[in-house]
């Protein structure tokens, strides 16, 4: 499903955007660290890297995945010349909002060459509810 949405075309567009200073993280599981990734795919986007594509799948398929539901993600990692698989899974496993990392400031002035003297406006996707109650 992801791979007809997610089309070559549609990452190009994320790029382009990515390169104007504009942001769009995806938080992920990795259950074998037991701790929240935050990943920026604007710079995934605009890597250029070959495998580009796949990983911006992925990374989106991981984000649904929830425990017990559906399988985890395998996401190959090249760390000091050796390579190895983390598994990940959909975020909310740690955290159920994560809002403006530090590093988004970062990405803005690398993206730009300037530093953000704007206003913010921040969209979050969140699947549940915002006040406990009964069954749905």
């Amino acid at each position: 499903m992801f791979a007809a949405v997610i089309t070559p075309e549609i990452l190009a567009a994320i790029a382009r955007e990515y390169r104007q200073g504009r942001v769009l993280q995806i938080g992920t599981t990795d259950l074998d660290a037991g701790r929240a990734v935050t990943w920026s795919m604007g710079a995934i986007a605009a890597s250029g890297a070959p495998g580009a594509l796949e990983l911006f799948r992925k990374i989106m398929v991981a984000s649904t995945s929830i425990p017990g539901a559906v399988s985890p993600v395998m996401i190959d990692v090249d760390v000091d010349g050796k390579h190895f698989q983390e598994m990940h899974v959909d975020g909310g496993v740690i955290a159920q909002v994560f809002l403006y990392p530090p590093r988004s400031l970062m990405e803005w002035r690398r993206a730009t060459g300037k530093p953000l003297h704007r206003e913010l406006h921040v969209y979050v996707t969140r699947n549940g509810k915002l006040e406990p109650g009964g069954p749905e």
